[in-house]
């Protein structure tokens, strides 16, 4: 490598870690803003929580499509929506037996892309950060 070379790299790298990082937070963000879209949702007399992105009001850039998982997610869920918002596809499941009583939902980086982390949070739960390693062998785990 050449001198200009490392050069170029060493100006380069802090920008991608800080673009990377900017992303992650804007992530986190809206996964807060779609949980409270989605108590919000509960509370405004429907008793039931909703499996569609598209009705919580949040904004992605591609257009929210339909989910099918093959098999449940964590035995259980197993119908819902998904969108890509920047470098993360969201994704929004509730149980087909009791639809509108639980959800999952989950932001994982989009595969080609330097995310570290994922977001995952059941329905009254906590938002729980997860390593993108462990998430895409584990999912948010138990």
């Amino acid at each position: 490598m050449t001198a200009a070379g490392v050069l170029i790299a060493a100006v380069h790298v802090p920008f991608v870690f800080a673009q990377r990082a900017a992303g992650e937070v804007a992530t986190r963000e809206k996964v807060g803003a779609l949980v409270t879209a989605q108590n919000r949702f509960r509370a405004s007399g429907r008793s039931a929580y909703t499996c569609n992105l598209r009705k919580l009001g949040e904004v992605f850039d591609t257009p929210v499509r339909r989910r099918e998982p093959t098999r449940p997610v964590k035995g259980k869920y197993t119908t819902g929506t998904w969108a890509r918002a920047g470098d993360y596809e969201f994704m929004l499941l509730c149980e087909q037996r009791n639809r509108g009583d639980r959800f999952l939902l989950t932001a994982a980086p989009t595969r080609g892309t330097l995310g570290r982390w994922a977001w995952c949070v059941e329905t009254g739960g906590v938002i729980h950060q997860v390593e993108r390693g462990k998430y895409n062998e584990q999912g948010c785990g138990s």
